[in-house]
C-alpha cells in the first residue's frame, strides 16, 4: 500500500476514485477474503491442538467476510452508481430542472458507521491472532495465513480512509454543486 501513500487522491475526480476503489480494493477484498478463509482452515487444521483459538478465528472471519462483501455490493449497486449519476449531471452543466439532491448526509454516515462496525469486528480478529504475530511451533501455513491478514488489514485500513476522507466528501461537494445548478435554474434561494 505505501505506492499509494504519494497520491494526492483528492486530485482525482469522484468517478477516477471510485474506479480505483472498485478494481484495486473491492477486487483485492473479494480475492483476498477467499484466500484468508482458505489459509484459516489450514492452519486450523495443522495447529489447531496448538492454537484452538484458529477455530474461533475462522468463524469470526467468515462472518466478517458475509459483512463485507454486503457492504462493498451496497456500496457498486447503490452508492457508486448514484455519485457517477451525479457527475453525469453536474458534467452536462446545463441548468437542469432537477430536485434538490441530499442524500449523502444519512447515507453516508451509514456507510462511513459500517467502516467502523467492520473495523471493530476486525479487532476481535486481531485479539484472537495476537495482532497477527505468530506463536511459538506455530506451522509456515499458519505464519503465512498472519502474514496475508496483516497485509489485508492494511489494505483495508486504506480503503476505508479513502472513502471516508476523500470519496465522501467529494459526494456531499458534489451534490451542493448540483443543487446550486438547481436553485440557478428555479431561482430559488439555497434551503428553500
Amino acid at each position: 500500500m505505501s505506492e499509494f501513500r504519494n497520491i494526492d487522491f483528492n486530485a482525482l475526480e469522484a468517478d477516477e476514485i471510485i474506479d480505483f476503489i472498485e478494481k484495486k480494493h473491492h477486487g483485492y477484498v473479494m480475492g483476498m477474503l477467499e484466500l484468508l478463509q482458505e489459509s484459516c482452515g489450514k492452519a486450523k487444521d495443522v495447529d489447531n491442538k496448538i492454537a484452538p483459538q484458529l477455530v474461533l478465528v475462522c468463524q469470526l472471519l467468515h462472518d466478517f467476510s458475509l459483512k463485507v462483501l454486503k457492504h462493498i455490493q451496497n456500496e457498486e449497486e447503490i452508492l457508486f452508481p448514484y455519485i457517477k449519476k451525479l457527475l453525469q449531471i453536474k458534467r452536462a452543466s446545463k441548468n437542469m430542472k432537477f430536485l434538490n439532491v441530499n442524500l449523502s448526509e444519512t447515507t453516508l454516515k451509514l456507510f462511513s458507521d459500517e467502516h467502523d462496525e467492520l473495523m471493530t469486528f476486525w479487532e476481535e480478529i486481531k485479539v484472537q491472532t495476537n495482532n497477527f504475530e505468530t506463536f511459538e511451533n506455530a506451522s509456515p501455513i499458519t505464519s503465512l495465513f498472519f502474514a496475508e491478514l496483516k497485509d489485508f488489514e492494511k489494505d483495508l485500513i486504506h480503503h476505508f480512509e479513502l472513502e471516508d476522507k476523500v470519496l465522501f466528501p467529494k459526494l456531499c461537494k458534489l451534490e451542493k454543486e448540483i443543487n446550486h445548478i438547481t436553485d440557478i435554474a428555479f431561482k430559488r434561494t439555497p434551503g428553500e
